[in-house]
């Protein structure tokens, strides 16, 4: 059996070769339907029946999910559904089911796995089962807190594979460069749980899957030089029919498949689910790679100039308590980056900060003028959805160059929870010190034992 030791080396992908959309191939790809399944909880519902399941420390619904619909319906308009996968009965701030399920469907969780679970990667690895529902075969799945940025086309996510004759999701290669391939496992851990880096409790819960994830790969397929992906966290490219063949092979080959698709927590044997079809797609079915702009930005560092790529993230997760300033704060950057409502939430004066209401708003992804889309807006009072002064001024100011996406990366990116690194340091220190306490109870008691035998040596001696 082979065995993965801190002085194991990851070979992350670093060279490839792009994908290459040929003719004909860009306009089959267009008329694949694409849906969205978006997975979210608000743990303030008070009508949420959790008991007995683990959660985590998310109290407050800061209404990330409003603004990435809003980021999804601007930049990426050829979608086909938005399917929302939760355990509430609806969004508080989006108008009677009746009237958004043409393109918002709500699925319940307990109608894709059976029972309540806040194991996120038992969803993901079941998402196959959403078929029954109408998902499309090829869809994107995203979190609440994740956005898009930019306009993108189909042939961002997906492109016409020859040798399979379909239309498949490709990989994400994103531009990681703290990832090395010479540097080994024990190496990183030095370099992620430094105070000038990502907090090794994060790190180690990566590292853990991570290591559950490449052991199953290089004891089930023993002669693969296993090539892994650069990690994402956002929008993933996936296939229901990929995602059955990956489901077959974890339930049938890990011994630990149930604590991965049917636990109602995450385990420390829990396989991942995105590095585990990462890793199934790019060795064992040799999918293409594109490349993308992407970050994953902390909500107390958060602001406006880091929100003007292709995709980003607002980490709220995890088990940091955030201040009412700093959940005010994204809330305002937020509505400044993605200030016109769709039609289908439920819009006031609270929630549109200087903005006015307003009740429908008509997409076209052929227009690119921001002028012409503000004028499709009709509302009651005929005002027109125009951001004042301070606001435009705000989004002018904020388009960042490279410089500004480093210093996020660097600065900003991987931010240490002091109290949980303070917390790891005294547990070594204790550890080491409960290790020199054995050995001097040991050297103790073998002076003892031997203590008569010396004694008798020393008279005999004499």
């Amino acid at each position: 059996m082979k065995r993965i030791s801190n002085n194991f080396k990851f070979n992350f992908l670093k060279l490839f070769e792009e994908v290459k959309i040929y003719p004909g191939q860009e306009q089959i790809i267009n008329n694949e339907p694409i849906d969205i399944v978006i997975k979210y909880i608000d743990l303030s519902d008070k009508t949420l029946n959790r008991a007995g399941i683990k959660q985590i420390q998310k109290d407050e619904d800061n209404e990330e999910l409003r603004y990435s619909i809003r980021s999804i319906l601007e930049n990426i308009p050829w979608v086909r559904k938005i399917f929302i996968l939760m355990p509430n009965e609806k969004v508080k701030y989006f108008k009677p089911y009746d009237e958004i399920k043409e393109k918002i469907v709500y699925v319940k969780d307990k109608d894709v796995l059976g029972y309540d679970s806040a194991n996120i990667y038992a969803f993901t690895f079941n998402l196959f089962r959403m078929e029954k529902f109408g998902l499309s075969n090829n869809f994107i799945y995203m979190d609440d807190d994740f956005f898009i940025g930019k306009q993108l086309n189909k042939t961002n996510f997906f492109y016409y594979e020859e040798n399979e004759n379909r239309v498949v999701p490709s990989l994400l290669n994103l531009d990681f460069p703290l990832l090395d391939k010479d540097k080994t496992l024990g190496q990183y851990h030095a370099l992620f749980g430094s105070k000038d880096s990502i907090g090794s409790q994060s790190f180690m819960a990566w590292y853990l899957s991570l290591l559950s994830t490449e052991k199953f790969f290089m004891e089930h397929y023993e002669n693969i030089n296993l090539i892994n992906p650069t990690p994402t966290h956002n929008a993933i490219a996936y296939n229901i029919q990929d995602l059955k063949e990956i489901y077959e092979l974890v339930v049938n080959n890990y011994k630990y498949a149930n604590e991965t698709l049917n636990s109602l927590e995450r385990h420390i044997l829990t396989l991942q689910t995105q590095h585990f079809v990462d890793l199934y797609e790019l060795n064992i079915k040799h999918r293409k790679v594109h490349s993308i702009q992407f970050n994953v930005i902390p909500m107390d560092l958060i602001e406006l100039k880091y929100l003007y790529i292709e995709l980003f993230a607002i980490n709220t997760g995890g088990d940091k308590v955030y201040t009412e300033e700093e959940y005010k704060k994204e809330k305002e950057i937020m509505q400044i980056r993605f200030p016109i409502p769709t039609p289908y939430e439920i819009v006031d004066n609270k929630t549109n900060i200087n903005i006015n209401i307003v009740n429908n708003r008509q997409y076209d992804s052929k227009q690119d003028n921001e002028n012409n889309r503000i004028n499709a807006i009709n509302s009651d009072d005929n005002t027109k959805l125009i951001p004042n002064d301070e606001d435009k001024n705000k989004i002018n100011a904020a388009k960042p160059d490279d410089s500004y996406l480093c210093e996020l990366e660097k600065n900003t990116l991987y931010q240490i929870n002091k109290k949980q690194s303070l917390i790891i340091k005294m547990s070594n220190i204790l550890i080491i010190l409960m290790s020199l306490l054995i050995i001097v109870l040991f050297y103790l008691y073998y002076i003892e034992k031997n203590k008569t035998r010396y004694s008798r040596l020393y008279d005999y001696d004499k």
